[in-house]
């Protein structure tokens, strides 16, 4: 039965190449458009946890994954380092800039209190800021657009100098002295949220519920940082949409793909199909033959997607180099699955009609 859907196949190899083609589209768009969304935000949260802070404390109205606004005073830093349980405490001003036509994150931070939480802060190349207007970018962000120490940026109204190279997974590729983000944004005497280091020993979630109460005139609310991934996925819920959208393109392509080339093999084969009916073939035979060859189609045209997908994930390294594309084994099998799923149900109908023909009249009209 393989061998005459291969060979039904190879009779028509252009034909036959087009399908594959369109079911490998549709597999590497998936698999591209999921690496994306899902690599960017699994590599922010592991950018935030990398921080080394068990909490994240911010306003009660404020999202600290999509806002910057600065809210809690300057005072609230020694209260909460006074609650029981804290054993250190970083303010945090969040900003953004402009580089490249790409939005960055920056982090106002003092470099101490920035540690203190656990924050590794490891140097590649040059130093600590020690002037206002000196910062530091992440490795990733001096490599993928060029920038080294000594260089320049005009920005926040000021000229700002790159005196330090970090490791990534410092919450944010941009650090700057605090005091400078807070007169940059105006914000002097606030802060964007804090980060806390609980005490050996002291369960977060203790700290946390005493960090509320002690400060419940603030208005503020704890997230633990161990689910920042998960916030990341509330505060863009509208993704997974996306990618269910993307999800059933792939989907109808390959249906309609292989159902327009199965189709027209059905009707180009009404003589063979005829003959084969005559010569005792079963309905199941014939019906299995089309679904056969569907499935070599869609399975060639994973494999080929699967190819395409590396590909352009390496492409986007190289032109893209800010940008992470995850790809997993469980969107891989997903995927798969979706084109066999498209393409079998695309070959229904071909083989119902196949199966339906009528050796005598078919054989008469040839």
């Amino acid at each position: 039965m393989l061998r005459l859907a291969w060979a039904n196949m190879m009779f028509r190899k252009t034909r036959s190449a087009i399908s594959i083609l369109a079911v490998a589209v549709g597999i590497s768009l998936l698999l591209v458009l999921v690496g994306m969304t899902q690599g960017t935000l699994r590599e922010v949260a592991q950018r935030m946890q990398g921080t080394g802070a068990d909490l994240l404390v911010h306003p009660q109205d404020m999202n600290p994954v999509l806002e910057t606004y600065a809210s809690i005073p300057v005072q609230a830093v020694a209260r909460a380092r006074a609650v029981k349980g804290v054993a250190a405490v970083c303010p945090v001003v969040v900003g953004g800039m402009m580089l490249h036509g790409k939005h960055q994150r920056i982090f106002g931070v003092d470099p101490g209190e920035f540690r203190s939480v656990g924050a590794g802060l490891r140097l590649v190349k040059g130093r600590l800021w020690q002037a206002p207007n000196e910062i530091l970018i992440d490795e990733r962000l001096a490599r993928g657009l060029g920038y080294k120490t000594g260089d320049t940026i005009e920005r926040l109204d000021r000229r700002l100098t790159i005196v330090g190279i970090c490791e990534a997974a410092n919450g944010a590729r941009v650090l700057m002295p605090i005091k400078t983000l807070q007169e940059a944004r105006s914000e002097n005497g606030k802060v964007s949220f804090l980060l806390v280091k609980c005490a050996p020993g002291e369960s977060p979630a203790n700290v946390s519920a005493r960090i509320e109460s002690d400060l419940a005139s603030l208005d503020l609310r704890t997230m633990f940082l161990s689910e920042y991934s998960k916030e990341l996925n509330r505060s863009f819920q509208g993704l997974n949409e996306f990618i269910a959208a993307v999800s059933t393109v792939c989907l109808v392509i390959s249906f309609l793909t292989i159902l327009l080339t199965l189709y027209t093999t059905v009707v180009e084969r009404t003589r063979e199909i005829a003959i084969l009916k005559a010569m005792g073939a079963s309905r199941t035979y014939v019906m299995a033959n089309i679904l056969a060859e569907s499935v070599i189609l869609c399975l060639i045209g994973v494999a080929v997607g699967a190819g395409l997908t590396l590909m352009a994930k390496d492409v986007m390294g190289v032109v893209l180099p800010l940008l992470t594309v995850e790809i997993t084994i469980g969107w891989l099998v997903t995927a798969a699955f979706l084109g066999l799923l498209g393409g079998l149900l695309g070959a229904i109908y071909p083989a119902l009609r196949a199966v339906a023909s009528d050796p005598v009249a078919a054989l008469t009209f040839e």
